[in-house]
């Protein structure tokens, strides 16, 4: 089964640069994160917590990165079938597939990007504090009129 779902918030409108961004990244070393990560979302609510299970199970699965006129759409290729009810896709999958999407792809092509063009300093705690606020401002985790009732934990290295 090949299917095709298009995203449910902050990812319905993109830039085409930032459409180019992603589909750059979705192809790169980060690909292998991007797919397991999107096949355990897909498998929510398995009995099993076993990842190589999982895995073997679903070896068939593929995802792509799609241009679509205002943004992205993903392609899912023999996805779990219980991610389905009747054909359609578990809304509450497709957003946390979307993002995965944001959080993996855009996030990583972000920090390139802020390394490259404001030289960006992941050991200075500034520059941390200001990347991890930009995450959670684009994942829509912050509300100006809500006290932050967050933690937030990071370590090991970004690249």
């Amino acid at each position: 089964m090949i299917t095709h779902i298009s995203p449910l918030g902050s990812m319905d409108l993109l830039s085409q640069l930032e459409v180019d961004m992603l589909k750059r990244t979705a192809s790169s070393d980060l690909y292998q994160l991007f797919r397991n990560c999107s096949l355990a979302v897909l498998h929510s609510g398995s009995l099993t917590d076993s990842s190589k299970e999982l895995l073997e199970k679903s070896k068939d699965f593929d995802i792509n990165v799609l241009r679509r006129e205002r943004g992205v759409k993903l392609e899912l290729i023999e996805p779990p079938e219980k991610a389905f009810v009747d054909g359609k896709i578990i809304r509450t999958l497709q957003a946390n597939l979307f993002a995965v999407l944001r959080d993996i792809l855009f996030v990583h092509a972000q920090i390139t990007h802020a390394k490259e063009q404001f030289n960006l300093d992941l050991e200075n705690g500034t520059h941390i504090t200001n990347m991890i606020f930009s995450i959670l401002r684009n994942a829509r985790a912050l509300h100006i009129d809500e006290d932050p009732s967050m933690i937030v934990c990071w370590g090991g290295p970004l690249d």
